[in-house]
C-alpha cells in the first residue's frame, strides 16, 4: 500500500510540473511583450533584440543606406497605439516561435493581420530574433530609399 501510494505522489508530482511550468513559461513571453509595448518610445534594442538581429542592424546602418531610425522602422514593435492578441505559442528549449495577430494598430489594413514572430532567449530574456529578415536586406543591395519609401507607404 505505501509503495503504491508514493508511485501516485510521483506521478502526479511529474504531472503537476509538467503542466504548471508551461502556463509559467508563455507569462514569460507575454510580460516581454508587456515590456517592449510600454518602452516602445524609447525603445533599447539590445534589451528587445537578439544580438544577431542587432549584429544585422549594425551592419546595415554601417551600409551607409540606413538610418538607425530607419531599422527601428522595419524591426516589428508594439507600442501605445498598437493592441494583439497572442494566438500562438510554440517553444522549443532556448527558442519560440510566437503569433501575434493585431487588433488595433494606426494602419488599419494591419488590423486583422497575424505576424509570426521568432523569440530566443539571450541573457536570461527573451528577444525578438529578426536575423532571417534582416540578412536578405543586407545582401539584397537595394537602395535605402527603396526601403523609406515601403516603410512610408505603410504608416
Amino acid at each position: 500500500m505505501l509503495k503504491f501510494m508514493k508511485i501516485k505522489i510521483l506521478i502526479c508530482s511529474i504531472i503537476c510540473v509538467s503542466y504548471c511550468s508551461k502556463p509559467l513559461v508563455h507569462q514569460d513571453i507575454d510580460s516581454f511583450f508587456i515590456k517592449l509595448k510600454k518602452e516602445s518610445n524609447n525603445i533599447n534594442l539590445e534589451k528587445f533584440y537578439s544580438s544577431d538581429t542587432i549584429f544585422y542592424t549594425e551592419k546595415l546602418i554601417q551600409t551607409k543606406r540606413y538610418t538607425k531610425n530607419d531599422i527601428i522602422h522595419i524591426l516589428p514593435q508594439l507600442n501605445i497605439h498598437t493592441n494583439y492578441t497572442i494566438k500562438k505559442i510554440k517553444i522549443l528549449s532556448s527558442k519560440a516561435t510566437v503569433k501575434i495577430t493585431y487588433i488595433k494598430h494606426p494602419v488599419e489594413n494591419m488590423i486583422g493581420y497575424s505576424q509570426t514572430l521568432q523569440l530566443i532567449k539571450e541573457r536570461k530574456g527573451w528577444k525578438i530574433d529578426f536575423k532571417r529578415e534582416l540578412e536578405p536586406i543586407l545582401h539584397s543591395g537595394k537602395r535605402s530609399v527603396d526601403i523609406k519609401n515601403y516603410i512610408k507607404s505603410l504608416k
